[in-house]
């Protein structure tokens, strides 16, 4: 007793060994924060869409080099949002980013910074249990005038044009 059944792959037989917890990471409070792009790569999800995973790192303040990590998807309904970040990090419109080049993604990304905030969300994970998780937003504010390498996470009149995602 106490322990949970889990499947084994031999049909019909089960096994007692209990499940090991997955590590909880701590949620960073919902806010706006200075960001650093440690990591990227090119992945692939379960369902077999291709994206580019993030590791950013909290780059001043008092939650300094607390981690969060962001996937984008490199679908054409997607893709904004890495243009979006790249414009973000000062990467310069003209300049074309390679997803299959990791030499490229690094050197594009890594060490950049730019403004974005933390939200919750809660989601229900495949074994039924609710998940809270964190997401990283960021934006570009519509008509904005303003150094996208130096913006800041914008005005509530800046958020009222930004996209949920």
């Amino acid at each position: 007793m106490g322990t949970e059944a889990q499947q084994n792959t031999t049909p019909g037989k089960i096994s007692a060994k209990p499940k090991t917890p997955q590590k909880v990471r701590e949620l960073l409070p919902e806010d706006d924060y200075l960001f650093a792009v440690k990591w990227v790569e090119k992945g692939v999800s379960q369902n077999g869409k291709a994206r580019l995973s993030f590791k950013f790192e909290v780059a001043a303040g008092p939650k300094q080099g607390k981690k969060a990590f962001e996937d984008c998807y490199l679908t054409d309904d997607a893709i904004w949002k890495v243009q979006n970040l790249a414009a973000l990090c000062g990467i310069p419109e003209d300049q074309e980013i390679d997803p299959n080049d990791p030499k490229d993604l690094i050197s594009k990304f890594q060490g950049k910074t730019f403004h974005g905030s933390i939200k919750h969300e809660e989601y229900t994970n495949k074994d039924g249990a609710i998940v809270k998780a964190q997401r990283v937003l960021w934006f570009v504010p519509q008509n904005s005038k303003r150094d996208p390498a130096t913006a800041d996470a914008g005005t509530e009149e800046d958020k009222k044009g930004e996209v949920p995602f």
